[in-house]
């Protein structure tokens, strides 16, 4: 495809042609189009609503405004109810917290890895 008809293709699959997809070299334009058309947009083994929450969580943390707006209407779009946005960013929240603790220097790796294997006898409970 030529520049122009990539150009015409997201913007026919996407309503429009974001700034940084016409900053996109020539060379690789059609690639990362496809690429990205069938990530965002194309059924794969996760559903779309797992992609777009998996994208909102990803671009909360590392602090990219423009991608949290675009994911969230995106899982809204895809169905994603505010209870399950919710549930999802509390737990990026928890799991970059616990994170952030962990790689402080406070915690032995070593001691931490043994107390995580759950191939041993450490096996994770879950509740219902």
């Amino acid at each position: 495809m030529t520049r122009d008809e990539v150009l015409k293709d997201i913007e026919k699959t996407m309503g429009v042609v974001p700034t940084f997809m016409r900053e996109i070299p020539a060379t690789t334009l059609e690639y990362e189009w496809q690429l990205m058309k069938k990530m965002e947009f194309e059924p794969g083994t996760l559903t779309l609503q797992t992609r777009h929450l998996l994208g909102l969580a990803i671009s909360t943390v590392t602090h990219s405004r423009n991608c949290a707006k675009y994911y969230l209407e995106s899982a809204r779009t895809a169905g994603v109810t505010t209870e399950e946005i919710r549930a999802c960013l509390e737990f990026t929240k928890n799991a970059v917290g616990w994170n952030l603790f962990i790689e402080s220097g406070l915690v032995d790796e070593n001691q931490l890895t043994t107390e995580t294997n759950f191939t041993g006898t450490n096996r994770i409970v879950t509740t219902t």
